[in-house]
């Protein structure tokens, strides 16, 4: 490596290193403490900084509402979109088993999510009754196909 090299180098650790990051290969540095983000001295690095807090703030306490504080709109739709389907996803998959998870969704998803529970325990037990609990039209035609 040469000289000019070296110092671009040193340059780019210092400045990130100032930047309250750490520079390591294959790996992303978490910050852990808001106020490394707030002690940038340049605006863009800690627009970019927060943005990266709030969100990986919003996952560990599994707050979405910390992603209205991301400033950058495609990380902020990236957060509530990774969010949304990561918790309704898990919410979901509870629901398959027990019906009263499915109170948990949102109000606008609750009787998708008790069709679902009663289609899959129709199909799961053969017990083809449950398909009568089954609001949606379709699914229910579904689920009593499920009998013959």
């Amino acid at each position: 490596m040469q000289k000019k090299e070296v110092v671009l180098v040193l340059a780019s650790l210092i400045f990130l290193i100032g930047a309250g990051c750490e520079q390591r290969v294959g790996e992303v540095v978490i910050i852990k403490d808001i106020i490394e983000c707030e002690n940038i001295p340049n605006l863009n690095v800690r627009a970019e900084c927060l943005d990266n807090f709030y969100m990986d703030q919003a996952f560990q306490t599994e707050d979405s509402s910390l992603c209205n504080l991301i400033t950058d709109p495609g990380l902020a739709s990236e957060c509530e979109d990774s969010f949304v389907l990561t918790f309704e996803g898990a919410l979901l998959q509870n629901a398959l088993q027990d019906l009263g998870a499915c109170d948990e969704m949102p109000l606008e998803q609750r009787q998708d999510c008790a069709d679902n529970y009663h289609f899959n325990q129709a199909f799961d037990t053969s017990n083809f009754e449950l398909c009568d609990e089954i609001i949606n039209g379709e699914l229910m035609e579904e689920c009593f196909a499920l009998e013959i």
